[in-house]
């Protein structure tokens, strides 16, 4: 768990990454009070779309060993 957030110390975030390969399987939340959102995209537009720094990275380090690991 990461330390609270400013203006709330009671708030704690767990993130868990999931390197998985995808083949058309369908996009659906197992928990929908948790899940906000499910898309695809290319690594480009992910980290494109990530607004922080170390979400960027871990993209970069899962991408360098996807590609290592072909």
């Amino acid at each position: 768990p990461l330390p609270g957030r400013p203006g709330r110390p009671d708030f704690l975030k767990e993130v868990i990454y999931f390197l998985a390969e995808f083949e058309g399987q369908e996009l659906k939340p197992v928990d929908q009070n948790e899940i906000a959102d499910i898309c695809l995209m290319t690594y480009e537009q992910a980290m494109q779309a990530l607004p922080f720094e170390g979400a960027r990275r871990v993209l970069m380090e899962a991408n360098q060993y996807i590609e290592r690991h072909q």
